[in-house]
């Protein structure tokens, strides 16, 4: 018998994501509240459909929220995309791309997916490390790498597809 209130909020926070992986293949996190921009990322596509997980940087948590609801649903149903710096199918009309997570995001001084990274320590699972960065259009359709891009919008996607300085 468990005794409830040995229940730390780590622990309930473990268990809360468990259980959206058990019932959808996945769950994730929002980010908010630091000195940079907000972000969302996914825990369990790895696992569960051996797809990289999603990050998305700058967007408020339902924008974040639906986004990856929806490009979860492309991706695990056998969409294939294109990974890189230039301007794939979108959503809504608009161009997005998918940057490869360069490796060093995963480790200190880097938070960027520390709740995954405790979730599988939690569990003394040992998962490939793979992500990709879904990179939003400004109104526009430019994407941050072109100098059209929305300068009130720049500052809100880290590009995380190179190591860090």
């Amino acid at each position: 018998m468990w005794d409830m209130s040995q229940v730390t909020e780590r622990d309930q926070l473990l268990f809360n994501i468990e259980g959206r992986i058990s019932r959808y293949g996945w769950s994730c996190y929002y980010i908010f509240g630091g000195a940079g921009p907000p972000w969302l990322y996914t825990i369990g596509l790895v696992e569960s459909f051996g797809h990289p997980e999603l990050i998305i940087f700058g967007l408020d948590q339902s924008s974040s929220h639906g986004l990856a609801t929806r490009m979860v649903e492309r991706l695990t149903s056998e969409v294939q995309v294109t990974t890189g710096r230039h301007a794939g199918e979108g959503l809504d009309g608009l161009p997005v791309a998918y940057l490869e997570v360069d490796r060093a995001y995963w480790r200190e001084p880097s938070d960027y997916f520390l709740g995954w990274l405790d979730y599988y320590r939690a569990l003394e699972r040992t998962l490939d490390q793979r992500a990709l960065q879904l990179v939003w259009s400004d109104e526009q359709g430019h994407l941050p790498w072109d100098e059209r891009f929305s300068a009130r919008l720049r500052h809100l996607q880290p590009l995380l597809d190179v190591p860090p300085q």
